[in-house]
């Protein structure tokens, strides 16, 4: 599959030193088309820089496959590394949402929202 192809280029990359945040980007973005969420994870670590790209593109992976603690993990992740951003949890609240997990989705949009007091 695509997502297979595109990993087996990032680790030659990778023993020929070229191992880049563009390259790490694309290839976790190629797993979360192709519906693979573990390899995202692998590659969320070996990450040169972690960008919001790189970030979002882990969580939509995981999103895709319902896996939503992971997705909550990887958000935790990026918001002491990075802000917050909304396209980000609302990615995670699919997730909860697509494991039948509705009571975390509702916690993650009641911090989600600002405080109107």
């Amino acid at each position: 599959s695509d997502w297979r192809q595109a990993l087996h280029l990032l680790m030659s990359a990778r023993d020929a030193q070229q191992f880049s945040t563009i390259a790490c980007n694309a290839t976790i973005s190629a797993c979360a088309n192709g519906h693979e969420w573990q390899v995202p994870l692998r590659l969320l670590q070996l990450a040169p820089q972690k960008t919001l790209l790189t970030f979002s593109s882990a969580i939509s992976a995981c999103e895709r496959c319902a896996q939503w603690q992971h997705a909550l993990g990887i958000l935790e992740e990026m918001q002491r590394v990075l802000f917050g951003d909304t396209s980000v949890v609302n990615l995670c609240i699919s997730a909860c949402v697509k494991a039948d997990q509705a009571q975390m989705a509702a916690q993650l949009l009641r911090k989600a929202l600002p405080d109107r007091s």
